[in-house]
């Protein structure tokens, strides 16, 4: 195979762009509010000016140690915060190491690399805040730690660490130092300590479980001193990381192993695989974890009012039962809590569901994930009454969900979710209940009828949540899969309807997107309005008189019989004309603008097609 061929920069011409760029980004830096050039004695690099200054001689060593002299006496931009030997002495007197030579390899490095700062930054920088987006004053060191820089007036402090206001901004061609009186000691991050602490293995296993690999190039240095550059693949948990201009901070409540066992005692399906591993699906654990989140650092006395999650939940702090409050992190708060939290979300409909005891819901579940249903319930704006088939009716039916599209499932499941609350006790028996979809389904004894008029039967009841409930269905209901003038159009008894519609050119605009109600009158009904007219037929007729007379058969919107209610009125598609019911012992009539002629009575019910529905009728109305 021929390798592709790359253009190749004149040698030449990359130098100059790289002359250039560098003279960009040194020029772009301030002191002082003055565009930075390095002062005659100042040109040489960060290294340099350290090994010039004999303050800073414990920390060169730690440099070299750490093999990091190389990265801050070359190329780069970097500002070191760099501790006296004083510091070094005061770290060391405090123990447990007595000398650079006692600490292990990896943690001198982040010692060391916790001091270095990416781009460089003067006083000045700190104070105009021109290399920080985040909404405070924190920046990531080399050893992905943040430390809190405040500027402000005379004050300059990392970490709450004054810089010495004689032994700042000593410059370099590559970078800036400031010196402190003290060693800026690593904490470790949430992920590092839960990591340790025996009685949250579980919670550490989870953030395990919703974790990422990634390469953090800065971090990239010879480690063993083999001579080839090591690759550091630093593992954070997903849901720790809150990107863009955010707060980099996180405060985790971190519900002990005990707090697991018990919520587990709670919910018998999920189980504990091992001593750590939790048999529970991401779409049930990921909200809880996020419920257990939250954005900046919060110590216990911090933990007031109604806080947000990450996953954007409301938390009442009154709520959290802090078991061991404020243990030292350096990306945040950590807090252990007795009980795991439950977010409000699974408290609704959709989350009952996920939660569902039986476990056979799965299929529906996953099909309403796939056509992305779930969030809205799990949404507590609105109340809802699902209707959730069970595996073995994803079975019957022939239904792979898995084969299938979002678009593909998008209908069915709307089919089986009606937009208000009814408990089995509020299913009247022959009722229609409009659906998500539109269609209606029609309560029959134990069972519900689909717009297809197949039977699914009802097998348990009232499953309660927040914004609805659920009930189970021992098979998946039918979408009509035609719109609703294609359901009787063709049928021989509405010939003379077809040929009106079509010398009105109305056949297209019933077959638009809808809603629409057809009041439909049969050959018979054509046939007495004929004679009562003494007309032979359509020829006797217009099309703009036809118009007139077929749109006011016609209502904008989905009207099912078991909508319609004594004395109602409902406008049609001819404007300004109405047409009034009449319902008395279960029959429905209904009474136009000709008091000659009796009421059409409705001789046919509830046909359903996906943008309607259609009821036959005895008479043609007249407006």
């Amino acid at each position: 195979m021929t390798k592709p061929t790359t253009a190749r920069v004149p040698v030449l011409l990359r130098f100059t762009l790289g002359v250039l760029l560098t003279a960009f980004l040194l020029n772009g830096c301030r002191k002082d509010d003055d565009y930075f050039e390095p002062p005659a004695g100042q040109e040489g690099k960060l290294l340099e000016q350290l090994k010039a200054n004999p303050e800073f001689s414990t920390y060169v060593r730690a440099l070299e140690l750490a093999k990091l002299e190389q990265t801050v006496g070359s190329s780069g931009l970097y500002t070191i915060f760099a501790p006296t030997n004083q510091a070094f002495d005061a770290y060391f007197s405090q123990g447990p190491y007595r000398s650079l030579e006692q600490i292990p390899p990896r943690q001198l490095y982040e010692l060391v690399g916790n001091h270095i700062l990416t781009p460089m930054m003067f006083t000045f920088d700190f104070s105009a805040r021109r290399f920080n987006n985040n909404k405070d004053d924190r920046y990531q060191t080399n050893a992905l730690k943040y430390a809190k820089v405040i500027r402000s007036g005379a004050q300059f402090t990392i970490n709450g660490v004054e810089v010495s206001p004689d032994r700042r901004d000593i410059a370099a061609a590559n970078g800036a130092i400031h010196g402190i009186p003290a060693v800026l000691v690593p904490r470790p991050a949430i992920d590092s300590v839960v990591q340790l602490e025996n009685d949250l293995r579980i919670f550490n296993r989870v953030l395990r479980r919703f974790a990422f690999r990634e390469v953090d190039q800065r971090r990239s240095q010879d480690l063993d001193n083999d001579g080839v550059i090591d690759t550091i693949y630093v593992k954070r948990s997903r849901l720790a990381l809150n990107p863009g201009a955010e707060d980099p901070e996180i405060t985790a409540l971190a519900p002990t192993d005990q707090a697991f066992e018990d919520l587990l005692a709670q919910y018998p399906q999920f189980r504990l695989v091992g001593t750590d591993s939790l048999d529970m699906p991401d779409n049930v654990l990921k909200p809880i974890i996020e419920y257990h989140l939250l954005t900046g650092a919060r110590t216990a006395a911090g933990l007031t009012g109604d806080l947000v999650t990450a996953g954007r939940e409301t938390l009442p702090a009154a709520a959290i039962p802090v078991a061991e409050p404020n243990i030292s992190v350096s990306n945040g708060a950590l807090h252990k809590v007795s009980k795991v939290l439950i977010p409000p979300s699974l408290g609704t409909v959709g989350g009952q569901i996920l939660l569902n005891k039986d476990k056979d819901l799965t299929q529906f579940i996953a099909a309403l994930e796939k056509a992305a249903l779930l969030r809205e319930l799990l949404s507590a704006d609105k109340k809802y009454t699902v209707f959730a088939p069970t595996n073995q009716a994803f079975t019957d039916a022939g239904i792979n969900v898995a084969a299938l599209t979002g678009a593909q499932l998008e209908p069915i499941l709307k089919t089986h979710v009606l937009t208000s609350e009814v408990k089995s006790t509020g299913l009247v028996d022959g009722k229609l209940y409009p659906t998500l979809l539109g269609p209606g389904v029609k309560v029959a004894g134990a069972s519900l009828l689909d717009p297809t008029n197949q039977p699914a039967p009802i097998t348990a009841v009232d499953f309660a949540g927040s914004n609805g409930v659920y009930h189970k269905l021992g098979r998946v209901m039918t979408p009509p899969a035609v719109k609703v003038l294609a359901t009787f159009i063709d049928l021989p008894q509405f010939s003379e309807l077809k040929a009106a519609l079509t010398k009105a050119g109305l056949l297209a605009a019933l077959d638009a997107a809808g809603p629409f109600t057809i009041f439909a009158p049969n050959n018979q009904a054509f046939q007495d309005f004929y004679a009562q007219r003494g007309v032979a037929g359509l020829s006797a007729l217009s099309s703009a008189e036809l118009k007139d007379l077929l749109q006011y058969h016609v209502v904008g919107e989905r009207l099912f019989s078991t909508d319609l209610t004594n004395a109602q009125e409902k406008g049609t598609l001819l404007t300004g004309k109405k047409l009034r019911f009449n319902v008395a012992g279960g029959a429905v009539t209904i009474a136009d603008l000709n008091a000659v002629s009796p009421d059409a009575a409705v001789v046919g019910a509830d046909g359903q097609g996906t943008n309607g529905v259609v009821h036959t009728i005895s008479k043609v109305l007249q407006p």
